[in-house]
């Protein structure tokens, strides 16, 4: 059974329809069916024979989707345990699949899942919504706070959602998406957006599923009352004491002396009053910390600090997290006791905070060391800034990076390499130097390890990270050929996504290894591939405390590491697992003996689960909270 149903809706003569099917089959995920409905006869013969050859693909003509048993056709046929809405005008990024299908996955209190979205046209525009649930459910007062057909959704949801439009279409009334959204929100369905554009839309093309925007039959007026009540009826329950005051406020709607504009205005007003007010009430008494990021993408620093506030104590701790460009796949995953916010809402400024932390070196530190504050002052370097000076670029000179440095209290580094190569690179710096090694839940990594099935063919390889030159993968894929050439029979699997794809892709077809080397994409939760693999090999350049390597010895996987300083620093110098020079030659006759040793891997994984220990969660955050005190 497929895991995705992609519901794909083409008009009388859509002259995208070949371009969208091309556009669902080049998704990096593959476990879907495509169901089209082609509405009309006009069509060129594009589709033809597809069907046949590809069975995900099926074709469903409809004299008119608002003929009566359609929808509960479609309903009745879909297999998968998820379902996609598409519209012939738009373009689905090629991992949007993977990505929500994951986030879903992930986050199983989640019923509907959409994402940002671009024009695909000369504009670029870009459409950023809200992220988390509540903030959606503020918003979608003023705006649909989620774009349809960006939209996943599970399988029982669309049933709802099938059962308004039904309801409507037979009664021969038009139906808006604002009104579906709604009506599930007040049902009590929770909603998400992931924050990363993955969707590109045609400008000026009509992207309504079931509606006529010719039709003017919907009163959305109507439909924006009856959910300002619903928010009303929720800011009653969260304090009555504004029972009258709302009362009020719709008799002089009533009577015109408010407008229904100034109405809605005061409800959200009032509702992110009572928020506030009782996020100040539950920070009263506590330390309070201010954590800054650049982003919350898909890297191994912005992972550690989600993890890290999943486990905070929250009775001691008040936590406001400032995240300085917006971008990032993390923000749905951060803790609702955690308060997060954009230099530019101003909050930064109006709160006072006892410690200030830099989770990452660059323009988080920089922005930290430039406040004008009281707070003990924290920086958390994570790389090896002596051999991979990437922060060099934010400022004037190295002079000015080491001031910068100088006004930290304490600075903490995720390995013992890293602090040494720090002080080789800035020398003197008055700061309390500290180390704090990244920890592995590995409950929790046993639990993502089943988050969905990956199927093997044969022996594989497996390397996960982002496809930059610093990992390395060009000297792999090399490898990877020269093995082949050997007549070694094996797999790899590479999870990952980045500005080098196109680089690799080309070097995968020019090597003949298709059929080889799979570039995964980028996945949130990798470790089922890494769980499926027969060996993990990390090709990186530079590294600093390599989380996934430590992921690999916790699932007892043998590991094959090029030497630098968080590598070193896991393996305990090649204790733990083969650790090998950088370079092709080494790379190839390290992968050549792993591959053909089966004694080798055994003698690998038993050091593996040896090192496992080294990442007991409790310890690190003991240590954390010891350098709060």
């Amino acid at each position: 059974m497929p895991e995705i149903s992609v519901i794909l809706k083409v008009d009388d003569g859509n002259r995208y329809l070949q371009e969208a099917v091309n556009n669902v089959f080049m998704q990096s995920f593959s476990d879907f069916e495509l169901l089209v409905l082609k509405e009309g006869a006009n069509y060129e013969d594009t589709l033809d024979g597809m069907d046949a050859i590809d069975m995900r693909l099926r074709i469903l003509n409809v004299v008119s989707f608002e003929e009566p048993g359609v929808w509960g056709q479609v309903m009745e046929t879909i297999k998968g345990k998820y379902v996609v809405l598409m519209d012939a005008g738009h373009l689905m990024v090629p991992r949007k699949l993977h990505t929500q299908f994951s986030f879903m996955e992930d986050h199983r209190d989640v019923d509907v899942c959409g994402t940002w979205v671009t024009e695909n046209g000369n504009s670029g525009v870009n459409y950023f919504y809200q992220v988390r649930h509540n903030d959606i459910v503020i918003e979608m007062l003023f705006s649909k706070a989620i774009y349809t057909q960006s939209v996943i959704m599970r399988k029982s949801v669309f049933g709802e959602f099938l059962k308004t439009c039904l309801g409507k279409i037979q009664r021969h009334e038009c139906v808006e998406y604002y009104e579906i959204w709604t009506d599930l929100i007040i049902k009590g369905y929770i909603f998400a957006n992931i924050p990363e554009v993955l969707l590109k839309v045609r400008t000026g093309e009509n992207v309504s599923l079931f509606s006529d925007p010719s039709l003017q039959r919907v009163d959305l007026r109507n439909v924006q009352c009856c959910y300002l009540d619903y928010l009303m009826n929720k800011i009653i329950e969260l304090d009555p004491a504004y029972f009258d005051f709302l009362n009020s406020a719709v008799e002089l709607q009533n009577s015109n002396k408010l407008t229904f504009e100034e109405c809605k205005g005061l409800v959200r007003n009032i509702y992110s009053y009572i928020r506030e007010k009782e996020e100040i009430r539950l920070k009263e008494g506590k330390i309070r910390i201010l954590f800054c990021i650049d982003t919350l993408g898909g890297g191994g620093a912005e992972k550690l600090l989600i993890d890290i506030l999943k486990r905070f104590d929250y009775d001691k701790y008040a936590v406001d997290l400032l995240v300085l460009f917006e971008k990032g796949i993390y923000f749905v995953d951060i803790p609702e006791e955690v308060s997060w916010f954009f230099p530019g809402s101003g909050k930064v400024k109006k709160r006072f905070y006892d410690i200030e932390i830099a989770f990452l070196e660059g323009v988080a530190v920089k922005y930290i060391a430039e406040r004008d504050s009281a707070a003990v002052k924290i920086a958390w370097v994570h790389i090896d800034l002596y051999n991979f000076h990437w922060t060099k670029s934010f400022y004037k000179s190295d002079e000015q990076e080491y001031e910068v440095y100088q006004k930290m209290n304490k600075i903490i580094f995720v390995t013992e390499n890293i602090k040494r190569q720090f002080e080789r690179l800035f020398g003197g710096i008055h700061a309390e130097l500290l180390v704090i090694h990244n920890f592995i839940d590995q409950s929790d990594l046993l639990k993502k390890s089943e988050g969905y099935k990956v199927s093997k063919r044969k022996f594989t390889l497996c390397s996960i990270g982002r496809l930059t030159p610093m990992k390395g993968y060009l000297s792999l894929i090399r490898t990877v050929h020269r093995l082949v050439d050997d007549g070694l029979d094996f797999d790899l699997w590479i999870v990952g996504e980045g500005e080098q794809r196109m680089v690799l892709e080309d070097l995968i077809q020019e090597r003949s290894l298709s059929n080889i080397v799979f570039l995964q994409g980028f996945h949130k939760n990798p470790i089922p591939f890494l769980k499926e693999a027969d060996v993990f090999v990390s090709s990186s350049s530079v590294e600093g405390f390599s989380l996934v390597i430590g992921e690999a010895l916790c699932l007892g996987k043998p590991v094959v590491a090029t030497k630098n300083a968080g590598s070193e620093e896991v393996l305990d110098g090649g204790k733990y697992g083969m650790l090998i020079e950088q370079g092709d030659d080494f790379l190839y006759k390290a992968l050549k003996n792993v591959i053909q040793s089966e004694s080798l891997r055994f003698d690998l994984r038993s050091k593996a689960f040896e090192r496992s220990g080294w990442f007991d969660v409790s310890k690190a955050m003991d240590k954390i909270y010891n350098v709060f005190q």
